[in-house]
């Protein structure tokens, strides 16, 4: 079975398999279908068996492209991707650069997986606030402007939306994901709680919030991942 067969676009499935995710190892096989779905999703399985993939490839399938939603019309990031450290946070922008079309040269000629080959949406960006140097260039610019995926860390994250006039915005989000879970909640086990309470609720955390979560955002945890009106955790 290949990814398109369990639902994900023709355009990222083909984007996955050039990468050289040929067949969805079974983590994958048994996620995707659960997030395409829109339940909050919780992946364990061992290392090496792709749980990363399992997350962001179905979780990429939920978001809106042109012409459903133009990057200029972006309220915040339709995606929240968590990770407990910086390396990881990089190789997951790395991962979602190319899934969206990026190349990173493999010096290979004939490399199936170059920029020319990719035929999804233009013009998607993702953007990592994983340093203090990545929070001011997102309060100085605009850095996080039409950026349909974020990559933090929650207390970095957590840093940018309570700054006056912070140019970080839940209104559009749709998927909170994240990645090693138990690191994650080791290292920052309350800036954590603080951000994802203002992800699913879309406030700020000096806000107050009223309501439930359902209808928001979807969530995966683990390398998994979540989607709603307001996401899902």
């Amino acid at each position: 079975m290949d990814w398109a067969a369990l639902g994900v676009p023709e355009w990222l499935a083909d984007r996955a398999e050039r990468l050289g995710f040929l067949f969805p190892t079974e983590v994958q096989r048994r996620s995707t279908p659960v997030i395409l779905s829109g339940a909050d999703t919780v992946i364990a399985s061992e290392t090496g068996s792709g749980k990363t993939a399992a997350c962001l490839v179905p979780a990429l399938s939920r978001l809106d492209y042109p012409p459903a939603l133009f990057p200029d019309d972006l309220e915040g990031p339709q995606l929240l991707l968590l990770v407990p450290s910086f390396e990881l946070g990089v190789q997951a922008c790395l991962l979602l650069f190319k899934l969206w079309g990026g190349n990173i040269s493999s010096r290979t000629p004939g490399d199936p997986a170059n920029m020319f080959s990719y035929t999804g949406p233009a013009g998607i960006k993702v953007r990592g606030v994983l340093n203090d140097e990545e929070v001011q260039m997102a309060v100085a610019g605009r850095y996080l402007q039409g950026v349909h995926a974020l990559v933090a860390t929650p207390d970095m994250a957590l840093a940018l939306l309570t700054l006056p006039d912070s140019p970080l915005s839940f209104q559009d989000l749709r998927v909170i994901a994240v990645d090693e879970m138990d690191a994650l909640l080791d290292a920052y086990p309350a800036s954590f709680g603080q951000l994802m309470d203002a992800a699913v609720h879309r406030h700020t955390p000096s806000s107050s919030s009223s309501g439930s979560s359902a209808g928001g955002p979807a969530a995966a945890t683990a390398g998994g991942a979540a989607d709603g009106d307001q996401p899902d955790t």
